[in-house]
């Protein structure tokens, strides 16, 4: 299966090379089959080439001017605090799971004290930081972090500062009562 797509939440460019988001990949496997394959590409016209379909040079060079403007680097590591090992764990961790990074690298800064390592993303990651908060996350940190001497049994904590609720929420005292309200 071939799956065209320049979201991030398909997958992750690294290096050249296009990775399928790790739990896609998985649901794939678990409802498809072992043996069967998915792929992701940025490009229709590496998709249609894959399955010998004709595509021009202008078609292609079309294309690639339109994933040009629409490129923003994911890659770049946000600017704030971080341990002098974030960087090799940041490494650690791509060769394990390269999409797991795309989403560590916007922390916006990391700190390490009493050995509590405290995550902190911008309020525009919370997302991400909700989906990379599991056991399984926290357990490749924790190993990690020890194989790097960083130290055993060292809690993970992944944070996100409180978005601001939309002005266009009614407040509930001025809504009229329902029906479970109003006594009989």
């Amino acid at each position: 299966m071939l799956i065209v797509s320049r979201d991030g939440d398909f997958g992750l460019q690294l290096n050249k090379n296009y990775y399928l988001n790790d739990w896609l990949n998985q649901e794939f496997k678990e409802r498809v089959s072992m043996k069967r394959k998915a792929e992701l590409t940025p490009s229709l016209a590496q998709a249609l080439k894959s399955l010998n379909v004709r595509v021009t040079p202008s078609e292609e060079r079309e294309e690639q001017s339109i994933i040009k403007q629409t490129q923003v680097d994911r890659h770049s590591v946000s600017v704030g605090a971080f341990p002098s090992f974030w960087p090799e764990v940041l490494k650690q961790v791509a060769t394990k799971s390269p999409f797991i990074r795309s989403y560590l690298v916007k922390a916006e800064h990391v700190t390490l004290v009493n050995k509590a390592l405290h995550i902190h993303f911008p309020v525009e990651c919370c997302d991400d930081a909700v989906l990379i908060d599991n056991p399984k996350i926290h357990a490749m940190l924790q190993t990690i972090l020890n194989e790097m001497g960083v130290g055993a049994g060292v809690k993970i904590t992944f944070t996100i500062p409180a978005r601001p609720l939309p002005e266009n929420i009614p407040d509930l005292e001025d809504a009229p009562p329902s029906e479970d309200d109003v006594p009989f």
